[in-house]
C-alpha cells in the first residue's frame, strides 16, 4: 500500500481481476486531490534509443466527468528517476465502469538513464476520491 502525504492510501489491493481470475486481484487506485497525481511508480533502468510497449487495463468504480485513469511512462536523466526529462508518454484509459485495455508506444531521447512506469488519475479540477482498478499493467521493451 503506497500513501501520499498524510491522506488516505493511494493504492490498495483489490480482489476484482480484469479477467475474473478468482485467484488474482487489481490495485485500486484512490487519490483524493485534483490534478494528475501519481498512485504509485516504479523506477526502471534504460538508456536512449530504446522503445517500449506500455499499457494493461484499467476501470472507473464510478462515473465523474472528466477522470480517467492513466499510465505514464517519463525518460529521465538519473538512477533514481528524479531528474525528468521533457519526454513522457500518457496512455489514458476509456472513462468507463467497464474494464477496458489500452497501449502505446514510447521512444526514448538522448540523455535517458531510466524510466518512471507511473499509474495515475486525470481529475482536473476534482475533489475527493475517485477510485479505479489497474490490473495487467505492463512495460515492455521491444527487441
Amino acid at each position: 500500500m503506497i500513501g501520499l502525504e498524510n491522506s488516505l492510501p493511494a493504492m490498495v489491493w483489490n480482489e476484482e481481476d480484469a479477467s475474473g481470475d478468482e485467484a488474482s486481484g487489481s490495485a485500486e487506485v484512490r487519490i483524493p486531490r485534483p490534478g494528475t497525481i501519481a498512485g504509485m511508480y516504479q523506477c526502471i533502468p534504460s538508456g536512449p534509443g530504446r522503445t517500449y510497449r506500455l499499457g494493461g487495463t484499467a476501470r472507473l468504480l464510478e462515473i465523474v466527468q472528466g477522470v480517467r485513469p492513466v499510465v505514464t511512462l517519463r525518460a529521465t536523466e538519473n538512477e533514481t528517476c528524479t531528474a525528468a526529462t521533457s519526454q513522457v508518454k500518457f496512455v489514458y484509459f476509456d472513462s468507463s465502469t467497464d474494464w477496458t485495455s489500452t497501449g502505446d508506444r514510447f521512444t526514448t531521447p538522448e540523455g535517458t538513464v531510466a524510466l518512471q512506469f507511473s499509474v495515475v488519475m486525470s481529475k482536473p479540477d476534482i475533489t475527493g476520491v475517485v477510485p479505479a482498478l489497474f490490473d495487467d499493467l505492463f512495460v515492455v521493451e521491444e527487441q
